[in-house]
């Protein structure tokens, strides 16, 4: 029998952030002769261990490699649309920061067939007039498109999902792997390490909205080339 496959969906480069950590995590432990992941970006693969791994484990991995920073909203929907029209997933989990991956690639999962779509919140945000426009312009597709709505958090689905899908409890909370029993059972030095792993994963702004992303990372690349001068 050939297992079900999901295609993962990722709003932002493959680079060993929290999202794909958790995905990464979450792939390594299920019953992969039952259920395979695919996994795709419209932007690039930047830890190509991560698709040698999931080749290994029976997967794919895709990338369009459109620069992450610049335009991301029409390269997230050009890719996607391009990707969907040439491979047909009846499941499609869209992961992301931003309000508008989600509702976009879940209007176009739906539309290329797919009968079960998951969007993925794994952060919130900040409040200014951009995001509220966003925010107004996601009730409809939110509402609509979707399936199944799952967060990293309680806070990260009120900043992401429609008032409706909040007031309903109609989502699931899937926490991370230090909030899971069963870390309290190991030891303390492998305790130390995920509390230390994820500390690495927040200080290097896998937290933060998409747009504060790409600032943060043009302020890391400026703050490395002072400090070797």
């Amino acid at each position: 029998m050939m297992p079900i496959r999901v295609l993962q969906v990722c709003g932002e480069p493959f680079a060993g952030g929290g999202q794909e950590s958790y995905l990464m995590n979450m792939y390594r432990h299920i019953d992969r002769e039952r259920v395979q992941f695919d996994f795709f970006t419209p932007f690039a693969i930047r830890v190509p261990a991560l698709r040698e791994e999931v080749e290994a484990l029976g997967g794919h991995m895709w990338a369009a490699g459109h620069e992450f920073g610049v335009d991301n909203n029409r390269y997230f929907k050009e890719g996607v649309s391009a990707f969907l029209s040439r491979h047909r997933y009846d499941i499609v989990h869209i992961h992301s920061g931003s309000t508008y991956a989600l509702m976009e690639g879940a209007r176009l999962a739906r539309r290329s067939g797919a009968r079960f779509v998951a969007v993925h919140s794994h952060c919130g945000g900040f409040d200014n007039l951009k995001y509220r426009v966003i925010r107004l312009l996601s009730y409809f597709p939110l509402q609509t498109y979707p399936t199944h709505y799952f967060a990293c958090s309680h806070l990260a689905a009120r900043w992401k999902f429609p008032p409706s899908v909040i007031r309903s409890g109609n989502y699931a909370v899937l926490k991370n792997a230090a909030a899971q029993p069963w870390v309290q059972e190991l030891s303390a030095v492998k305790q130390r390490f995920i509390s230390e792993t994820l500390a690495d994963f927040h200080e290097s702004g896998a937290d933060l909205p998409e747009d504060k992303k790409a600032r943060y990372a043009e302020l890391s690349t400026e703050l490395a080339q002072l400090s070797q001068q």
